[in-house]
């Protein structure tokens, strides 16, 4: 049986991915080992959020009001109704390989 994934539920994690590291990298001390190593987390991140985005959203506006949701902490829009649960086995790895993002 192939587990279902909610579309709104997974951008939802991404969201919450992101933000918790942009804040991790607020508080980190600048010029620092960690500080550089959570750029590149949150660049991933980021990244990985936008291609989910792309990929489980259809309408341009509501694209953008995800994006503006990752970003700016707009609200988060509603996802169309039609829009089917996605397959697991289609959520992509991650850019390194490794496994998909945690959840």
């Amino acid at each position: 049986m192939t587990a279902q994934i909610d579309p709104r539920h997974e951008l939802d994690e991404l969201v919450g991915r992101f933000r918790h590291l942009r804040e991790e990298h607020r508080r980190a001390p600048a010029g620092g080992r960690a500080r550089r190593r959570l750029v590149r987390e949150l660049r991933d991140a980021e990244e990985h959020a936008e291609r989910r985005i792309l990929a489980l959203v259809d309408d341009p506006e509501v694209r953008a009001g995800w994006a503006a949701h990752l970003h700016h902490g707009a609200a988060a829009p509603e996802l169309p109704a039609a829009t089917p649960p996605v397959p697991r086995e289609s959520v992509p790895d991650r850019p390194d390989g490794r496994r998909p993002w945690p959840r």
